[in-house]
């Protein structure tokens, strides 16, 4: 059995998810959420820009798209702030979203 794809995975999602993230971004200033360093597009590199959910999609997927569930954050962020919470959480969306948000004033 095969996992599910991403939803922002293949031709459609990217294009989609590329179109939020602009959204997001304006909303955001361009800025880690979390660490508040200036992003930059692209895949590669720790100022890469991330669209994030604040809340993961494994437990709420009806929030994939919801621009009040998402959040830009650098690729340093998302690699080790928000997947170590993700971990530490793990199956507990609310407690997930509360201490991502925690982190900002920690940052910030």
């Amino acid at each position: 059995m095969t996992a599910p794809q991403h939803p922002f995975a293949g031709r459609q999602g990217s294009k989609k998810r590329k179109r939020l993230a602009i959204a997001i971004g304006h909303r955001d200033g361009f800025y880690c959420q979390l660490c508040k360093s200036v992003l930059y597009e692209g895949k590669q590199g720790r100022k890469a820009m991330v669209l994030d959910h604040i809340k993961p999609i494994t437990l709420c997927p009806d929030l994939t798209w919801d621009e009040a569930n998402l959040w830009l954050v650098c690729r340093h962020c998302h690699d080790t702030t928000c997947q170590s919470i993700e971990a530490l959480y793990s199956g507990d969306a609310e407690m997930i979203a509360e201490a991502k948000r925690r982190q900002t004033e920690t940052w910030g």
